[in-house]
């Protein structure tokens, strides 16, 4: 039997991440698309990548089905989580929160796929 295997997401957060995945994963692979989908959360990234030639997901058309109020009360509530609810463990090592140090990125990332 043969293993299937899907597609990768990398999400760029950051015009600078296209060369990390570009050293990372080499231009052909990235080219081709067959396994890695590039999701660039700003439209400066999307720039960049159409002027590199590398295939993306562009996030311009979703639009969000909920009101603002309704986006800001559930970010806030994930983000909350992060630091209280016992599932979310495994983001502490001896009692230092290791998303203190992605804070602003989920916080981004977050409210963009949100909002």
């Amino acid at each position: 039997m043969t293993e299937k295997r899907g597609k990768s997401i990398v999400i760029l957060y950051e015009v600078e991440h296209i060369g990390i995945i570009l050293s990372s994963f080499g231009s052909e692979k990235l080219k081709e698309g067959s396994e890695f989908t590039l999701i660039p959360i700003d439209y400066e990234i999307e720039l960049a990548l159409r002027d590199k030639g590398l295939p993306f997901y562009s996030l311009a058309g979703y639009t969000a089905r909920s009101s603002l109020k309704e986006r800001a009360i559930l970010v806030s509530s994930l983000m909350r989580q992060l630091y209280t609810n016992p599932e979310f463990n495994f983001f502490k090592y001896s009692e230092l929160y290791l998303v203190n140090s992605c804070f602003f990125f989920l916080i981004k990332l977050f409210s963009f796929f949100i909002f």
